[in-house]
């Protein structure tokens, strides 16, 4: 799986993935039908089971506001499916609800009402498919076998409920925060086309510092947003970790001095394979974070810059409480009062670790946070 994920596009590889799981429900509930339940082999039934097979792996290349409406109509066609079996064929199909509850879930996306129609439907058909039991079995028979059809199935209905609707939140999550970060690209697309020749313009008049940090800000979104013209490959060459951690703590320096803060750093060299301007920004963005927590603190503080035997570095900053890590490197997210602070900086770190292939890690206790960089 993890190969073909690296060899297929995202949509070609859940387009995979749905019909490779599908074909193996399927051949599994085929086996059961053949051998268990020995149930005759038509033409009717295998063109259900094509039907089954093919319509998940069909709906997920349908792109139209129908949509919804196609898969709430498939979902409900399920469970008639599950119903005219366990009614008509052998009780044990009941079963399949389990499938297509989950199923149905996982491979199909509609509505919240699209899923509310076709999850009652398939409760109601299976509460009579339960109900219709009655008829040819005596009281205790159905009393026994109503208790293991809705031992097993409600529970798998509330459970599949619960998962729709955590799904549904996290598509709406990223779907903001994809809205939020393209009208951002955009924003600095506009930016770069403006003023990147002027600044080449200045920069060879003048090679001040905070001209090339400028310059290397402005490449670094380049490469995060590039526009129709720029390259978005990233450069990759040796950089010494000592040196770019002592250039950005200069440049906090003014700040660093106006608070009580002990700071411990790292006193040899270390060279590691990274780009340099990412690097640049990562450690900028740890140190304000650490500056912001120092400001708030308001006793003793310290940031502890270490050099780990596995080669990696660790950022240690005194804090005040606990830091959730689950959250802290999540767009918008910030536990500081800042008003200037937009939950950006530890977010926009891990982007461009993921572009150089390096790990970063958070940690926290009540009295410290710990980012480390694994290279």
């Amino acid at each position: 799986m993890t190969l073909l994920k690296r060899n297929l596009n995202a949509d070609n590889y859940r387009l995979f993935k749905v019909t490779f799981f599908v074909a193996i429900s399927n051949a599994l509930a085929m086996l059961w039908d053949i051998y268990g339940l020995r149930v005759d082999v038509n033409v009717t039934y295998l063109c259900i089971k094509v039907f089954f097979l093919l319509a998940p792996t069909a709906v997920t290349l349908i792109n139209s506001n129908k949509k919804s409406l196609v898969h709430g109509t498939i979902a409900i066609l399920y469970f008639f499916y599950s119903y005219y079996n366990t009614v008509y064929v052998n009780y044990s199909y009941y079963t399949a609800f389990i499938q297509f509850f989950f199923g149905c879930v996982f491979f199909l996306r509609y509505s919240v009402r699209g899923f509310v129609l076709s999850h009652i439907t398939g409760i109601v058909l299976f509460t009579y498919a339960v109900t219709l039991q009655k008829s040819y079995l005596t009281a205790s028979e159905y009393t026994q076998r109503a208790q293991i059809m809705n031992g097993a199935i409600l529970p798998v209905f509330g459970v599949s409920i619960l998962i729709f609707f955590y799904i549904k939140r996290k598509e709406e999550l990223d779907r903001i925060k994809s809205v939020f970060f393209q009208k951002i690209g955009l924003d600095v697309g506009f930016i770069l086309h403006e003023i990147k020749q002027p600044l080449m313009q200045i920069q060879s008049e003048y090679k001040g510092q905070s001209l090339e940090d400028l310059n290397e800000l402005l490449e670094t979104a380049n490469i995060m947003w590039p526009g129709e013209t720029l390259s978005s490959r990233v450069i990759i060459n040796e950089v010494n970790i000592k040196e770019v951690i002592n250039l950005t703590l200069q440049k906090y320096e003014e700040y660093l001095n106006l608070i009580s803060v002990k700071i411990e750093t790292i006193t040899e060299d270390l060279v590691v394979n990274a780009n340099r301007s990412f690097l640049k920004i990562v450690f900028k963005n740890i140190i304000k974070n650490a500056i912001e927590e120092f400001i708030e603190n308001e006793r003793d503080n310290y940031l502890r810059i270490e050099k780990l035997d596995d080669g990696s570095v660790s950022f240690t900053n005194s804090t005040r409480k606990k830091v959730n890590v689950k959250k802290v490197f999540d767009a918008g997210h910030s536990g500081k009062k800042s008003v200037s602070n937009r939950g950006l900086g530890l977010y926009i770190s891990r982007e461009l670790c993921q572009k150089m292939n390096v790990k970063l890690n958070a940690e926290s206790t009540s009295k410290e946070f710990k980012i480390t960089l694994s290279f």
